[in-house]
């Protein structure tokens, strides 16, 4: 019989009033588990195997109590709304702009070749500690991936230190992806707590005008985005996260002899801590932070995977750049003596960096054709900061010769390529300008005539 003629018919499921026929149901497929219900499962099973491997050897004494303890542990993992990972859409972010609530980010550092905790790595777990028991902050985020190969990440390390003295592990969050200072605060950002309003930037002191840089111009990418993706007239903005300065201390040692600043293979923990300076002064002079930030075809390096983040198409650049080279260029000159690795070995000398003076900038004086060209574009990015350079005393000339490499030098003598021509401190010009033997490009007064044999490379 055919399908027509059986429904046409009357059917002996039928009640005798004639009622409609009951249709079967479909049969479901099995929905897969919430993600919260399968990884409360996958953490029972995990807890009840330890429980067999527990009971077989014979301790069962405290076994229901650790179990109890370590599953309400897990629970409380999967529904701590509070405390979760934080939230894109800007009317769920953890980030609340103004608050005074504080969260430390303590950026990963190097081991040693050996594997132990460098130096630098545990001042910094130190001033971390010191802050957690002050008023500014209540947690902090230790970041850096295994970098050297010892299956023991940067940031384990740091939350190692930490415990050992003292400090609870709830206070403590581990982002172990990052291996770069970029993505440090890129994926920081996912584990920021409620509420938060600042964060303090827990590095070196030698190391922080390039990192501070560095965050701001990732967090401003961060904005743009995310204010793309969640366009609101309720939230026209996203909140801002307040980024705070909290430089560690280096050692300051006299021994150069420790150094080991010439070979280009050494271990960057072998490098003395003037050569460290300098470098940090070159990486961002030469501008080769900010191709290293957008990546390839301008750089070979990706400082944040699967980001490209232009730097000029940020307004604030500018003014994050020239603080940033003022900053950097203050610590070159005040750990010009500091010829020995910041490792704690050999002669310790005084502390030599205080607050840099501010000083009123002078405009720098750039004559740039009246076009769009490449070569307009390098010349107005051509920097003062070079001077510096010149007005170093004479006990830098080792470790600079050996950094300098990486800069590059006109016809005319003049370093290129290291930034902005937007501001330099008045003291250095005025140097500039009392040096009657300097090359003409130290006056900062460019003929575009005479650049033509300039080796002067554009990124666009």
């Amino acid at each position: 019989m055919s399908h027509t003629m059986r429904a046409a018919g009357p059917s002996a499921g039928a009640s005798a009033e004639g009622s409609p026929l009951k249709r079967r149901r479909p049969r479901r497929t099995p929905r897969a588990l919430p993600p919260p219900t399968a990884a409360m499962l996958l953490s029972g099973a995990l807890l009840l195997q330890q429980a067999s491997v527990l009971a077989e050897q014979g301790d069962t004494g405290s076994l229901l109590a650790r179990m109890d303890a370590e599953f309400a542990a897990q629970l409380q993992s999967l529904f701590d709304w509070e405390n979760g990972t934080n939230r894109l859409p800007p009317n769920e972010s953890h980030i609340k702009e103004g608050s005074s609530r504080g969260v430390g980010l303590v950026v990963g550092t190097l081991n040693l070749p050996s594997g132990l905790p460098s130096k630098l790595m545990q001042d910094r777990a130190k001033l971390a500690k010191d802050m957690l028991a002050g008023e500014n902050i209540t947690k902090v985020i230790v970041s850096g991936s295994d970098q050297i190969g010892k299956d023991r990440t940067e940031a384990s390390k740091i939350a190692e230190i930490l415990v050992e003295h003292g400090v609870a592990k709830e206070a403590v969050i581990q982002e172990v992806q990052s291996t770069t200072t970029a993505e440090a605060i890129w994926y920081a950002l996912k584990w920021v707590p409620r509420d938060t309003g600042k964060l303090y930037i827990i590095t070196s002191d030698f190391e922080m005008p390039r990192t501070e840089y560095i965050f701001r111009e990732v967090m401003d990418h961060f904005y743009e985005k995310v204010e793309a993706s969640f366009p609101s007239p309720e939230y026209p903005s996203y909140p801002r996260l307040e980024l705070v300065p909290a430089p560690v201390r280096s050692f300051c040692g006299s021994d150069g002899s420790l150094a080991q600043d010439v070979d280009p293979e050494a271990n960057a923990t072998s490098r003395s801590l003037s050569r460290r300076a300098i470098d940090e002064l070159r990486q961002l002079g030469s501008r080769e932070t900010d191709k290293s930030l957008y990546g390839p075809p301008q750089s070979s390096e990706q400082l944040v995977w699967t980001e490209q983040i232009n730097v000029k198409r940020n307004p604030a650049n500018a003014a994050n750049f020239a603080a940033a080279m003022e900053e950097a260029m203050h610590n070159v000159g005040a750990f010009c003596a500091c010829k020995a690795p910041p490792e704690g070995q050999g002669p310790e000398l005084d502390y030599p960096l205080g607050p840099p003076k501010k000083e009123e900038a002078k405009p720098v004086a750039v004559s740039v054709p009246a076009d769009d060209s490449p070569k307009a574009a390098a010349i107005q990015r051509t920097s003062a900061h070079h001077v510096l350079m010149r007005s170093l005393p004479s006990s830098h000339e080792h470790p600079l010769a050996g950094a300098r490499r990486g800069w590059r030098r006109s016809p005319r003598g003049g370093l290129l390529n290291v930034g902005h021509a937007a501001a330099a401190p008045a003291s250095m010009m005025e140097a500039a300008r009392s040096d009657d033997d300097a090359p003409a490009a130290r006056t900062f007064a460019h003929d575009p005539a005479k650049d033509e044999d300039d080796d002067l490379d554009d990124d666009d």
